[in-house]
């Protein structure tokens, strides 16, 4: 068996940049993270300066290679994965004119009401189906409007990824699998979709280059030391997070779809082909011309507000030691979750106890995770699941799963930094073939 060459992956999370260098195993060689800091506004904004961005991403990146025991020249390419929606605006020299506008900015719901009447067709086109404050569209037509950001012709909007791509490369790139969780792009032209743009008052020039997720989009310039990274460097765009981990954990069309239980639970499919639009999923492209169909639900939201309600001290850990010391079924105890997610209430004749109650949360979220998988499944033909995620290191968490999917589950690896490092050792050995 031929040895997968070192690579550097950074994860661009929303919490923390993280960085990892593999090799053939599983595990990395080295790893560092870095917390990030955002500047809040009681408006809703949440923004990350682009130094600061900079500093985290060089941080992350000299930190895993030196936790490997390493130098930056051992790499034989960087490879990023990243959150989707979050953008700067530039001048014509690249440099930026404002800060990172995250997707965690809750600004403009009265804007992503108008752009869903002014673009009916929306779903058809982007990876979601309803118009978010999330989204890339949504902020720049609430900073249009609002007058808190002017974009001269001469600018340019760049996605976190294709800002660092462009200090990296000299090439301002962005992956299509991230370009069409943006509202800009269009899934059924394969590029960016004129009107979404229009009505932002952009041209596609202002736009980064689009290029297919997984392959390399260029090499490192003289300038990459100061991101901790060595020039010649090949550079990966490895898509957004749950693409990335799904592909790390083997998930490939024709085969076995994957349920993580982390933060979020998600179902994630890879398909050949790009399935209709419907209500509730996401999809898009997946590496190597495919496609994937994903459903998720904030869950963790959701045993967060349950340990604190429970226990205002109460550890996720603890929390989940609570619930599998109650038997299953809860003695009759039922969870039903709240309209809007997050919350919920306890069912029955009686309070039921705190174990009870914990493990009726986990078995609520368990069928809601069954048949948020199963609608994934049945939409792209996939008979296999696995899962993964940090939820599983709790034995209830397998236990509720398998009762629901009437068969025990296998397990695997689903970490997105592991994903696009095996994207770029993909991408090396196919250059090499």
């Amino acid at each position: 068996m031929t040895s997968r060459p070192i690579v550097l992956a950074i994860d661009l999370g929303s919490s923390s940049f993280k960085a990892a260098v593999y090799g053939d195993a599983e595990e990395p060689l080295g790893e560092a993270a870095v917390a990030i800091e955002y500047d809040r506004g009681a408006d809703g904004s949440v923004e990350l300066d682009v130094r600061r961005a900079e500093e985290a991403f060089a941080s992350a990146a000299s930190g895993a290679i030196a936790s490997a025991g390493a130098v930056a020249s051992d790499c034989a390419a960087l490879s990023i994965t990243s959150q989707a929606q979050t953008y700067a605006v530039v001048d014509e020299r690249g440099e930026a004119k404002t800060r990172f506008v995250s997707w965690l900015d809750a600004r403009g719901r009265e804007d992503a009401t108008d752009i869903a009447r002014r673009l009916p067709e929306f779903a058809e086109h982007c990876s979601f189906g309803a118009v978010g404050t999330g989204l890339q569209i949504t902020k720049l037509v609430y900073l249009a409007r609002t007058g808190a950001a002017t974009i001269a012709p001469t600018d340019r909007v760049w996605a976190l990824p294709a800002y660092l791509a462009a200090a990296l490369t000299g090439r301002p790139s962005l992956d299509a699998n991230s370009a069409a969780m943006t509202g800009l792009y269009s899934l059924r032209l394969g590029t960016w979709w004129p009107d979404a743009l229009d009505l932002c008052g952009l041209r596609p020039a202002q736009l980064p280059d689009l290029v297919p997720v997984g392959t390399p989009v260029g090499r490192a310039g003289d300038g990459a030391a100061r991101l901790g990274v060595s020039p010649g460097l090949p550079l990966v765009l490895a898509g957004n997070d749950q693409t990335a981990g799904a592909y790390g954990a083997g998930v490939r069309p024709g085969g076995d779809a994957l349920l993580t239980i982390g933060s979020a639970h998600v179902a994630y499919a890879a398909t050949h082909d790009l399935c209709d639009a419907a209500p509730g999923t996401a999809r898009g492209p997946f590496p190597g011309g495919g496609h994937y169909v994903l459903a998720s639900n904030d869950g963790g939201d959701v045993v967060r507000w349950a340990a604190r309600t429970l226990d205002g001290g109460m550890t996720f850990a603890e929390f989940y030691r609570l619930a599998a010391s109650a038997p299953p079924g809860c003695d009759g105890a039922r969870f039903e979750l709240a309209p809007d997610g997050g919350t919920g209430t306890w069912t029955g004749d009686e309070t039921p106890s705190p174990a009870n109650a914990a493990r009726a949360v986990v078995e609520e979220l368990a069928h809601h995770a069954f048949e948020m998988a199963s609608a994934v499944l049945a939409r792209t033909g996939v008979a296999g699941i696995r899962l993964a995620g940090g939820g599983l290191r709790a034995d209830v968490w397998l236990d509720a799963l398998s009762r629901e999917f009437g068969t025990p589950l296998a397990t695997t690896t689903a970490s997105p930094a592991l994903g696009a490092a095996r994207m770029a050792q993909d991408a090396l050995a196919r250059a090499e073939a």
